[in-house]
């Protein structure tokens, strides 16, 4: 069944708040960094990111609940997420990995659903409450390791369909560039 593109209902050329333009210059921050994350296989390199993501927000956790809580209120859209650099971050992660996909619809679509864990993670961390983030570490810990054991599924073409769906899926949520 294909996805249709939605009608948009929020005016996304509204300028964004204070708290939008450090989230997009701290994304521009990690996909300068990107370098520094070791070569190794996606599952590792999308752990090491945010890893390396959440320790870079924990200074700005104010800042970030205010983004995200009225990036999910349409009337206040901003349409950060459409802006962020941390897809592009996400496309070098699969690129760069040692088991990255052949095929670029499967790079990108794999990017897209690293995005969307990306973003998850994030929100999860908000509502953390746990000593030092403890609940973040295990979903951190599990989403690599559900990575590893998915990762070797993405050749077998029913499992390469549903992930261009997710892209798809996750593409028209936050606007993504095409």
């Amino acid at each position: 069944m294909p996805l249709h593109e939605p009608v948009l209902v929020a005016d996304v050329t509204t300028e964004l708040p204070t708290e939008g333009m450090l989230y997009l210059e701290l994304s521009q921050r990690t996909q300068e960094a990107l370098n520094d994350i070791p070569f190794s296989h996606v599952a590792q390199r999308f752990y090491d990111v945010m890893s390396a993501k959440i320790a870079q927000l924990e200074p700005h956790r104010a800042d970030m609940a205010r983004l995200f809580a009225n990036a999910m209120q349409t009337e206040a859209l901003h349409g950060v997420f459409a802006q962020d650099a941390m897809t592009q971050a996400f496309v070098d992660v699969v690129e760069r990995s040692t088991d990255a996909p052949s095929r670029p619809e499967d790079v990108d679509g794999l990017a897209h659903l690293l995005y969307a864990l990306y973003l998850l993670t994030v929100l999860f961390w908000l509502y953390d409450r746990t000593p030092q983030r403890t609940a973040t570490a295990h979903l951190m810990d599990f989403t690599r390791e559900m990575i590893r054991l998915l990762r070797p599924m993405m050749i077998m073409p029913m499992f390469a369909k549903a992930l261009t769906k997710v892209s798809a899926i996750v593409t028209m949520l936050f606007r993504l560039p095409q």
